[in-house]
């Protein structure tokens, strides 16, 4: 089971009426898309996809289970009022814990967790790939893995990617990238995708996956 993790540094309070006004915050609107492009093939929803978005200034993960999810549409407007009840409760429930995740709406829960505590729980997935692009020199520190294995073979990574990533902020993310126990890069895909917006990557990652023979 591919999972995608979407790290973002905050996500700005909005309302059902900021939304009918069309005020949705542009962080919003890309999540919007990243959950659009995970999540559907034609009107059908990939069961098989886990999809995260940790907010780093909060430490607030809210998980998006694709076998269980219900009304998630297609459009941004039902994605970012679904969005917008998560956070809500994440702003409200003092008393969220980091051992469990609390349910917002069907297939949709939030947990308060550190980013170092939540990737060492996915011991079982087989690969992290980080698909932002970085320069070799700015990953001396860390362990690079090139993996040469198709994409095919990875069914449980976890796709991470830096959503509106600046290069020029890289001190910024590389606590989140050392606590990591190895970063995997599939050979010939970070240069086919790295210049493509967050969305995309995804869309890239998830044709792969759309070949393979599952029950979607």
């Amino acid at each position: 089971m591919p999972n995608f993790l979407i790290i973002t540094k905050n996500i700005p309070d909005y309302s059902k009426h900021d939304i009918d006004l069309g005020n949705t915050p542009k962080i919003v609107i890309q999540l919007c898309l990243c959950l659009k492009e995970a999540f559907f093939l034609a009107y059908k929803i990939r069961k098989y996809i886990n999809f995260y978005i940790y907010i780093e200034e909060s430490e607030i993960l809210i998980k998006f289970e694709g076998k269980t999810l219900k009304y998630l549409g297609p459009d941004e407007r039902s994605q970012s009022l679904l969005l917008e009840k998560a956070l809500k409760m994440s702003y409200y429930k003092k008393t969220i814990s980091p051992m469990m995740f609390i349910k917002s709406t069907p297939g949709i829960f939030i947990k308060k967790v550190r980013f170092k505590e939540f990737i060492e729980s996915q011991e079982n997935s087989q690969n992290i790939y980080v698909l932002n692009s970085f320069q070799e020199e700015q990953l001396k520190d860390i362990e690079v893995l090139f993996n040469t294995a198709k994409i095919e073979d990875n069914r449980n990574s976890i796709f991470i990617c830096f959503l509106n990533y600046d290069p020029r902020k890289f001190n910024y993310y590389l606590p989140y990238l050392i606590c990591l126990t190895k970063i995997n890069i599939l050979e010939g895909l970070n240069k086919k995708i790295e210049n493509l917006p967050c969305w995309d990557k995804i869309l890239y990652i998830n044709h792969y996956f759309d070949k393979i023979n599952y029950d979607t």
